[in-house]
């Protein structure tokens, strides 16, 4: 099972399979891996965007609302949208490579791409455990304080464990596809 059709098209031009396409073959795989590259910075621009659309929520929230509590959480945001952001753009940096003009450098942009998949990962579950224990503690501490009803809680509570769960399914497809990735072209490339 490979995880990329863009593999399998490598691994036909790398091994010279098809003798009759490999010229062709290898202009659309150094083609898929540009793409790849400006799809990384089109989703690098889109949380960019999307982060500095959270700040100006949250400062249009504080402004309405003046209160300590609004502060804090506006700050939390601040703070965590500001390190979602140097993560992607730490993932974005990570993953790019020289240009990629012969077949044979695809292997080594693959890896890196993996490589950089890992890492994300990696970084996304520690920065998944630190949202939802601010939020946890938030929730708890506005429940202790009488400000919101057990109900509410729970209901909260309740949509924080659907949503870390998804990102936990998410992580998890994201890290086992990079680990196939990674073993294939090791195996890949030792074959030659």
């Amino acid at each position: 099972m490979n995880p990329e059709p863009e593999m399998d098209e490598w691994r036909q031009v790398w091994s010279g399979a098809d003798v009759e396409r490999c010229e062709t073959s290898a202009a659309d795989v150094i083609a898929a891996a540009r793409r790849s590259e400006r799809r990384a910075l089109w989703t690098l621009i889109a949380n960019i965007g999307f982060a500095i659309l959270l700040l100006a929520v949250s400062l249009l929230v504080l402004q309405q609302t003046r209160s300590r509590e609004m502060a804090l959480w506006a700050l939390c945001v601040w703070i965590t949208t500001g390190i979602a952001c140097w993560l992607a753009i730490e993932a974005w940096r990570r993953s790019r490579v020289n240009d990629i003009v012969e077949v044979a450098d695809y292997a080594a942009f693959h890896r890196k791409r993996a490589a950089t998949d890992q890492w994300k990962v990696r970084s996304a579950v520690i920065f998944l455990a630190l949202q939802a224990g601010i939020a946890s503690v938030w929730l708890t501490t506005d429940l202790f304080l009488a400000r919101i009803s057990w109900a509410r809680f729970a209901i909260a509570m309740a949509i924080l464990f659907v949503i870390c769960g998804l990102w936990l399914v998410i992580l998890r497809r994201i890290w086992r596809r990079s680990q196939a990735i990674l073993k294939t072209t090791i195996s890949d490339v030792q074959d030659t």
